[in-house]
C-alpha cells in the first residue's frame, strides 16, 4: 500500500484517545478548587456521567462513601466504559474495512497494470518474432513475403502457407492432400478411386471421365443403365430367362438353369433346353 494511505490511517487511529487521563482546566464542584490533587479525575468522573456529587455543586471530597453510592459509581463507570469501548470498536472496524479497501484497491490497480504490460510485452514478441521469420530463408520477412513457404503458391491460394511440402488440402482434414491417402475423403484411397479429387464420385467403369453417379451408362454399351440388366458389365444387357446369365452367355435363353449345366458339350445348349434322351428298344 502506498505511504499515504498508511500514515492517513496511523492519523485516525491517534484521534481515538485510548488510554491516559485528561486533566481539565475548568472546577465542576466549589468544594474541589484546582488546588486539589484529584480535582482533574473528579472533574472528569462527572464530565463522564460517572458521578453528580454531593449536591449541586459539592462533590464532599471527604465524605464516605456508602455499599450503595459505590454500587451506583460502579455501574455509571461499566456505562461509560462500555459506550467507549463499543465507540472504539466502531472507528476500529472502520478502519479496518478502510485498510482492507485500500489495500485491495491497491492490489486490484497492480494487477492490472501487470496484465497491461505482459499483454504489451506478449504483442513486442509477437512483432518481433514475425519480423524476423523468414520461412524460406528468400531474404524476404513473411510479415511481407506474398510466398512465405517458396512453394510458387501465394500464402492467400496455399492451404499450408508456412510448408513448402504442401499447398492443397481438398477435403479440409488438415492434411495436405501430398501426404493425404484420401484427398477426397470419400472413403475410398486415391490409388482405388477414380477421381480422388471428387468426393462425390470413385468409379468409372467404362473410362469415359465420367463418374458412375453422374453417368447413364457406366458400362458403355449403348443401353442405358435404367434399361441394362447388367449395367456394369458392357458384354450384357439383357437377361431373359431372369436367371442372372447374360443371354449373350446364357447357354439356355427361355428357361432359367443359372447352374448353366450341360452335360453334352456336342450341343451348344444346356441340359434344360435340350429334349429328353430317347430309348430304343429292340424286338428280337
Amino acid at each position: 500500500m502506498k505511504s499515504k494511505a498508511i500514515a492517513a490511517i496511523l492519523v485516525a487511529t491517534a484521534g481515538l484517545g485510548m488510554g491516559g487521563v485528561t486533566a481539565f482546566a475548568n472546577t465542576s464542584f466549589s468544594d474541589v478548587p484546582t488546588s486539589n490533587v484529584h480535582h482533574g479525575n473528579i472533574d472528569r468522573a462527572a464530565e463522564e456521567g460517572i458521578t453528580a456529587g454531593c449536591a449541586s455543586d459539592k462533590f464532599c471530597p471527604k465524605d464516605n462513601v456508602t455499599r450503595a453510592a459505590m454500587a451506583s459509581l460502579l455501574v455509571n463507570l461499566l456505562d461509560v466504559t462500555r459506550e467507549d469501548n463499543d465507540a472504539q470498536s466502531d472507528d476500529i472496524e472502520e478502519l479496518i474495512e478502510a485498510l482492507d479497501e485500500a489495500v485491495q484497491a491497491e492490489l486490484d490497480a497492480q494487477v492490472a497494470a501487470n496484465k497491461a504490460l505482459a499483454d504489451r510485452v506478449s504483442a513486442l514478441e509477437a512483432l518481433v518474432a514475425e519480423q524476423g521469420l523468414d520461412t524460406d530463408n528468400d531474404g524476404i520477412p513473411n510479415s511481407t513475403d506474398t510466398d512465405d513457404d517458396g512453394d510458387g503458391v501465394d500464402d492467400g491460394d496455399d492451404a499450408f502457407p508456412t510448408d513448402s511440402a504442401e499447398s492443397v488440402d481438398t477435403d479440409k482434414d488438415g492434411v495436405g492432400n501430398n501426404a493425404d491417402t484420401d484427398d477426397d475423403g470419400d472413403g475410398v484411397d486415391d490409388g482405388d478411386d477414380a477421381f480422388p479429387l471428387d468426393p462425390k464420385e470413385s468409379l468409372d467403369t467404362d473410362k469415359d471421365g465420367i463418374g458412375n453417379n453422374a453417368d447413364t451408362d457406366d458400362d458403355g454399351d449403348g443401353v442405358l443403365d435404367a434399361a441394362d440388366a447388367f449395367p456394369l458389365d458392357p458384354k450384357e444387357s439383357l437377361d431373359t430367362d431372369k436367371d442372372g446369365v447374360g443371354d449373350n452367355a446364357d447357354n439356355c435363353l427361355l428357361v432359367a438353369n443359372p447352374d448353366q449345366a450341360d452335360a453334352d458339350e456336342t450341343t451348344p445348349e444346356g441340359d434344360a433346353c435340350e429334349p429328353p434322351a430317347t430309348v430304343t428298344v429292340e424286338t428280337r
